[in-house]
């Protein structure tokens, strides 16, 4: 094997990451955490495989074969291998930036290798307006009474589109969808009580639309405690599903341009209810601009804040799952969702197995690997059944696609852990 110097300047430029693959001391740590390792035992669908097999790459000890390409982008970037590696390795930044690279030299992968892909990405998702388009199509089929037969059909005749069919939810009714922005309500919703911050709430893309009902519930929780709340207008996609495809470039600009949108409103706090949108927007992959406010996570911004006691009693017992990008990226642990969980009277927290480890869902994962999406899936489920819960709680739209497709014929319902707080606020919160 070559033997590597940190400070040559060739293996730098081909792959910026360069330097941080050296940090990796292969403990083995990260094998048990690492979904696609548990899943086939190989060494290359590891995180420090795939770490091996890049810096060979950078060093030109050799060129990477369609094999060797596929392993590498078998990774979920779930990032379960950053919480344990003792070197600090960033999985989540190296799969991204080595995936630019690989753009870069014409060999693209995910949803960058297709012009269906590149198209979803430059011109529907940075767009509501288009998206609110296409809800509006989705919502007139589902009610049709032909979505059944239809799906049925197309799953024989486009196998192809079977996992996205599976995955997409009943979408809410036109007047709960339309979450109102600034443009329509420039004041915005004001806080119940006495007034304890002012605060944005960023709604994503496709979330802005399928999961507006968890919005909604968000403004509800966070008037409740206090907060006035309003919905920049120019906001946009966070630019998450870029970053994972390598279009880093189209990810910074997306990334400032809803930074912009919050600096402008003069807020204390972004509030993310989707733990990958929220991942994306706090780690910015340029300069920060001056006088950007904080972004949090739903929960742990509640947990910050100091949560007032809800007081409609709720006889759930739950189960909750961490999204990887919550656990994982924003470091935001289950103690802080479960305690606000525990404040609600009759609700019963029951605990599940391996609520730490990937559902499978990884961005557009699912619908461009459901063979490996599905394996990783079936454990998920069978976890969450040993339980006995009646509802799984968990905290992006991506994961409750996910888990919702998996528990469809048991009758467990999937929620975000802020309606369940939304339904105990019925009454009124004690102040």
């Amino acid at each position: 094997m070559t033997s590597a110097r940190v400070d040559d300047r060739s293996f730098v430029a081909r792959f910026g990451e360069y330097p941080r693959t050296l940090d990796c001391v292969h403990c083995g740590l990260c094998l048990p955490k690492c979904p696609t390792h548990v899943l086939t035992g190989r060494e290359a669908d590891s995180p420090r495989g795939r770490i091996h097999l890049m810096r060979g790459w950078a060093e030109r000890r050799y060129e990477l074969s369609e094999s060797a390409l596929d392993r590498i982008d078998r990774c979920l970037a779930c990032r379960a291998c950053e919480s344990v590696c003792p070197s600090g390795i960033r999985m989540g930044e190296m799969a991204e930036s080595f995936r630019h690279e690989m753009n870069r030299a014409g060999r693209p992968s995910g949803l960058s290798a297709s012009r269906a892909g590149r198209f979803l990405l430059d011109r529907v998702l940075p767009y509501r307006e288009r998206i609110a388009l296409l809800t509006d199509l989705l919502a007139a089929y589902q009610r049709s009474g032909l979505r059944g037969p239809v799906d049925r059909l197309l799953s024989r005749l486009a196998p192809g589109l079977a996992p996205a069919l599976a995955l997409t939810p009943d979408v809410p009714s036109r007047h709960i969808r339309r979450v109102e922005t600034e443009r329509t309500r420039p004041d915005g919703w004001r806080a119940e009580g006495e007034r304890c911050a002012r605060v944005a709430l960023f709604l994503g893309c496709i979330a802005a639309e399928w999961y507006a009902p968890v919005h909604r519930a968000t403004i509800r929780v966070l008037t409740a405690n206090g907060c006035d709340v309003v919905v920049p207008d120019a906001q946009t996609c966070c630019g998450a599903l870029d970053r994972h495809a390598g279009r880093l470039d189209e990810a910074e600009r997306l990334v400032r341009r809803n930074l912009a949108a919050f600096a402008a409103v003069g807020v204390d706090a972004v509030v993310v209810n989707a733990a990958g949108c929220g991942a994306s927007l706090r780690e910015p992959l340029g300069t920060v601009p001056s006088g950007t406010p904080p972004v949090l996570d739903v929960c742990a911004f509640l947990h910050e804040l100091g949560m007032r006691d809800p007081r409609r009693s709720l006889a759930r017992r739950v189960a909750y799952d961490s999204p990887c990008h919550l656990l994982h990226a924003q470091r935001v642990g289950k103690s802080v969702v479960e305690e606000l969980l525990r404040r609600v009277p009759g609700l019963e927290l029951l605990p599940l197995r391996d609520e730490d480890h990937c559902c499978g869902a990884g961005g557009v994962y699912n619908l461009l690997r459901p063979d490996v999406a599905d394996e990783v899936l079936r454990a998920k489920v069978e976890a969450i059944r040993e339980t006995g819960a009646d509802t799984v709680a968990t905290g992006n739209p991506g994961c409750a696609m996910q888990i919702t497709k998996g528990l469809r014929e048991t009758g467990i319902e999937v929620v975000h852990p802020v309606e369940l707080l939304d339904e105990a606020y019925a009454n009124g919160p004690t102040g």
